[in-house]
């Protein structure tokens, strides 16, 4: 019985004198997992956009800025090739253009858009450390351009769009800034398209 206390006793000793030790493994391990993150973040802030997204969000059809933070988070985070980033960015930009009940392109004209999309800005970033005036002028229209939608409208989507609301809204993402937003059920307007067996998004272009 005694040797079993100077055994439970000598642990005890052997455990307390190896808390500090323990205590700064856990601080060193906590610090590099800090700064590993905080590399990881500027390791993926992207020039003119910032971090990267892993969905499409919002009530506005989907704008260039959105759509190649989709592409950079499938391409940059996943390392997946081009051609299969931007096809998921594509796919993730498609139910919104659904909702609206917009004709859309070919699937792979979209996905050749968001390729030349990021050629555009991997253009614009390879002369990124030039002070010209240029240069400066070219970044600030491209912001501007980033925000605008990213058009993935039928050439004839007007023309085969039935209902004038849907074509307002249309009209108004087309303009700078996206005027306009989905919001809730608009029944009336459902009611008004033949064989819709769901409500429609009420269109909101004045704001």
């Amino acid at each position: 019985m005694c040797s079993f206390f100077l055994v439970k006793l000598w642990e005890f000793i052997v455990s307390a004198a190896y808390i500090p030790y323990i205590k700064t493994t856990y601080f060193h391990l906590a610090l590099v997992t800090f700064k590993m993150s905080a590399a990881t973040r500027q390791k993926y802030s992207l020039y003119l956009l910032g971090a990267s997204e892993s969905e499409i969000r919002g009530s506005k059809l989907p704008s260039n800025s959105q759509i190649l933070k989709v592409f950079f988070y499938y391409h940059v985070i996943l390392k997946q090739t081009i051609r299969k980033a931007s096809t998921a960015a594509v796919e993730a930009a498609i139910p919104f253009w659904k909702q609206a009940r917009i004709p859309i392109r070919a699937k792979k004209h979209l996905i050749t858009k968001v390729e030349k999309l990021h050629e555009k800005w991997k253009t614009l970033k390879k002369t990124r450390n030039r002070q010209e005036k240029k240069q400066r002028y070219d970044e600030a229209n491209f912001l501007k351009y980033l925000d605008n939608l990213i058009d993935m409208a039928a050439q004839d989507a007007l023309q085969v769009m039935k209902i004038e609301e849907d074509k307002q809204f249309l009209l108004a993402q087309w303009e700078e800034g996206r005027r306009g937003s989905m919001g809730g059920v608009d029944k009336t307007v459902a009611n008004k398209e033949k064989g819709l067996k769901t409500g429609n998004f009420l269109k909101q272009t004045t704001i």
